[in-house]
């Protein structure tokens, strides 16, 4: 409890903050399923991402799971239990192995559409938008080191080293076989070579070597 008090302190989240988002729970309901849509296009048009999301189904359980998420992100309550569901949740993105780059990129696209509606909603009132997308971004920064720290909680980047280190491996190992085969190559055209050249100098010395043994007995 101290340490997660201790965190929002540090972001300077506080009551004023929390207050605010409350306040606008209709609005930030209104503007779920357009958060929701704009996350899912983004990351089901990259190859990288969409290759996590291949099942229709999971995809539509998914969104439902991303809206509840959005609605807690901004409604609260920020308690012991929401740390721990939001750690549950990077958790299991490090262990099906999607790169930390990729799952915290994506928060980059709610920031995005939350500010822009934020700007269409409060047009009239830029003190207002201004401080709402603040409060916003305090809450999406919590959520950002709770992800951050189940990746490192797991060893994601310990594997990741290790992957690299086996990849750099394998990548010797093949580049020893080649220079391997073109040694067995040159040493192959050495062998046929040598065999060319002695064919023809045998046959010129085999009369020479038969006068000098014809010599040596007459």
């Amino acid at each position: 409890e101290a340490e997660r008090e201790r965190r929002m302190r540090f972001l300077d989240f506080g009551k004023d903050d929390q207050d605010r988002l409350r306040a606008l729970a209709p609005f930030v309901d209104s503007i779920a399923d357009r958060v929701v849509a704009a996350f899912y296009a983004h990351v089901l048009s990259m190859p990288e991402t969409a290759a996590f999301l291949g099942d229709p189904a999971m995809v539509a359980r998914l969104q439902l799971a991303q809206r509840r998420h959005f609605l807690q992100l901004c409604s609260g309550p920020w308690d012991a239990a929401y740390f721990e569901s939001r750690l549950r949740v990077g958790l299991a993105h490090a262990r099906i192995r999607l790169p930390p780059h990729l799952y915290l990129g994506g928060y980059l696209t709610q920031m995005r559409e939350v500010q822009q509606a934020f700007a269409e909603h409060l047009a009239d009132d830029p003190v207002r938008s201004l401080a709402g997308q603040q409060s916003f971004l305090k809450v999406l920064m919590l959520d950002i080191a709770l992800a951050t720290d189940a990746y490192i909680y797991v060893g994601f980047v310990e594997r990741g080293d290790a992957d690299t280190r086996a990849y750099e491996a394998t990548l010797a190992q093949e580049a020893l076989e080649l220079k391997l085969r073109e040694e067995e190559k040159r040493e192959e055209l050495l062998r046929m070579v040598m065999h060319g050249i002695r064919s023809p100098v045998a046959a010129i010395m085999a009369p020479l070597t038969e006068r000098g043994l014809l010599r040596m007995f007459y």
